[in-house]
């Protein structure tokens, strides 16, 4: 329920230990009238405030979310007990107890796309499309309450603090950032819109100005970390201790490949290290931190800004050799799906690409969805008899729900139901920006209202086919883009295509790669590639090396007395 309220209304004073049943957000007077989706955060940990502990993705906390149109100064909009949430259905449902309570109100711009559709969407701040963060939302400043469901007493909370714009880091001795407007991109949005690259140079690089450099291109989300965590201050490598390096230390020990910042540095910077440079692209937009490299309808033609604009003038400004054999892709998760598609998009212009657990590359398994033949990604449904033999009895007098997510032994850590409400939760009309959401978006066309036509009913979980074959039509499943085409691109591709996976991917990604695996493995010519899955109980960011040795292998491929075999 959205109530919209004068601002006479008195409002509470933000004293901690309020009792309350329902919640009320306000603008200040001073500010324009604003459109988005508010949010009211529930946290039982008081420290840090809940607009900075993780919302929605992987969180227990609870969350309740309204879409507000042309919210006036000093109007207020209403979290009753029946306000939507998630994880729970709505806000009477959380128990009584003590909790920390934060407003925020993730602010849309009106977009006047080339399209002739015009659409409210939040803004590209290059913070990585986080809605607690992104520059320029509104928040308020946290409360300590009483919660009591039954209480008739309401809390009000001012939005009266802005998120601040983004902080470039600055360059360093090896680390070089830049963007650029992209003619493509501002034309489909008819305003400015850029695309940018980090750069890791090598060792030398000034102090030779005439040497020309390969280079890995590294897909990845959206951030503006250097290429493989390299450290940007590397004057003292062996004091360096932060809280992130501790955390990716931990996180190495955890995957069995002990490699710190710091050691990388040091490796990378040594006298026998691959003169090379590793380069990661920034290609934000409304519904996501990354474009996939691909042209859309409704996110614009990233595809053409990269290839035409930004990967020309990354090896233009950093001396890169500049012919397919020096150019090697590599990524994980959403860089993997990247990567992917850029070189059998483009096999002249790649070298290879060693891809690590990719998003899902064949839509016949969309995570574990068959987008066409499944009736819905919600449930298995008894006609689905892909597996008939050995159907578990039970589903023919009720359909299984379908797992979204699971742990390294297999324990279901979310539906696929569950997944969906969450991004709806988080934004309607495909705004999310968590995982599906953009998904739907990027590879989806364009509805009548000029938001994406979604895959599937985000109630039912009902499949729309002809959103289906529409994403098949333009290429995006990947598996279907290479048997397809394979007679064509097949000679390209010879020797280029590496998979690595979890073989417990928690997503299920490996099953998609099954797929794939299938048709290369019988294709004419021989793909003459290779499939690696990790075992046992290895899931999503498992990686197959070291990352010093996995630039090291990457070089290899690029040695010019073996580059003939990847040209």
């Amino acid at each position: 329920m959205c109530r919209a309220f004068s601002a006479d209304v008195s409002a509470s004073t933000g004293v901690s230990h309020v009792s309350s049943g329902s919640i009320r957000l306000r603008l200040p007077t001073d500010v324009e009238s604003l459109t988005g989706r508010a949010f009211v955060l529930m946290s039982a940990r008081t420290d840090p405030e809940p607009r900075l502990q993780r919302v929605g993705w992987g969180s227990v906390q609870p969350f309740f979310g309204l879409d507000v149109e042309g919210l006036g100064p000093g109007e207020a909009v209403l979290f009753d007990t029946d306000a939507a949430g998630f994880p729970v259905a709505q806000l009477s449902d959380v128990p009584a107890g003590r909790y920390s309570v934060q407003g925020l109100l993730d602010v849309y711009e009106l977009y006047r796309r080339s399209d002739g559709h015009e659409v409210w969407l939040p803004s590209v701040g290059w913070e990585g499309r986080v809605f607690t963060k992104a520059p320029g939302n509104r928040f308020s400043e946290p409360v300590e309450i009483d919660f009591d469901p039954s209480s008739e007493q309401t809390l009000e909370l001012v939005l009266d603090q802005v998120v601040p714009p983004v902080t470039f880091p600055s360059d360093s001795a090896y680390v070089k950032r830049f963007r650029i407007e992209s003619a493509h991109l501002s034309e489909f949005w008819r305003r400015p819109m850029y695309v940018g690259a980090t750069v890791l140079l090598p060792r030398g690089y000034d102090e030779e100005p005439e040497r020309r450099y390969p280079v890995i291109y590294v897909q990845d989300h959206f951030n503006l970390e250097a290429p493989f965590h390299f450290p940007e201050d590397t004057s003292d490598l062996a004091s360096q201790v932060n809280e992130t390096m501790m955390e990716a230390e931990a996180y190495h020990r955890q995957l069995g490949f002990v490699e710190t910042p710091q050691e990388f540095a040091e490796a990378w910077l040594s006298d026998d290290f691959p003169r090379v440079l590793a380069v990661t692209f920034q290609h934000p937009n409304p519904w996501f931190d990354s474009s996939h490299a691909v042209n859309s309808a409704n996110a614009g033609p990233f595809e053409d800004a990269i290839i035409d604009e930004l990967l020309p003038e990354v090896e233009r400004r950093f001396r890169a050799i500049g012919e397919p054999w020096a150019r090697v892709l590599t990524g994980g998760s959403t860089g993997g799906w990247t990567s992917l598609a850029l070189q059998v998009r483009h096999p002249e212009l790649f070298g290879g690409a060693y891809v690590l657990f990719p998003g899902p590359v064949d839509f016949r398994r969309l995570f574990l969805a068959d987008i066409y033949s499944d009736r819905g990604v919600f449930v298995v449904s008894d006609e689905e008899d892909r597996d008939r033999d050995h159907r578990f009895p039970s589903q023919e007098w009720g359909p299984a729900e379908r797992p979204f997510r699971r742990s390294v032994e297999g324990q279901p850590q979310m539906s696929f139901r569950e997944m969906s409400r969450l991004e709806y939760m988080v934004g309607t009309r495909c705004r999310s920006g968590i995982l599906l959401h953009p998904w739907l978006a990027i590879f989806g066309p364009v509805g009548e209202d000029g938001y994406p036509h979604p895959l599937w009913d985000e109630e039912t979980g009902e499949i729309d086919r002809e959103v289906a074959f529409y994403m098949r039509e333009q290429g995006y499943d990947l598996s279907a883009y290479i048997r397809e085409r394979w007679a064509e691109i097949g000679p390209e591709l010879v020797g280029k295509l590496h998979f690595f996976c979890g073989e417990m991917d928690n997503y299920f990604l490996n099953a998609a790669l099954y797929l794939l695996q299938d048709f290369l493995e019988e294709a004419e010519p021989a793909y003459e590639g290779s499939f690696t899955y990790a075992r046992p109980k290895q899931g999503h960011y498992t990686i197959p090396m070291r990352h010093s040795q996995f630039v090291r292998t990457l070089s290899e491929w690029m040695e010019p007395a073996t580059a003939g075999a990847h040209r």
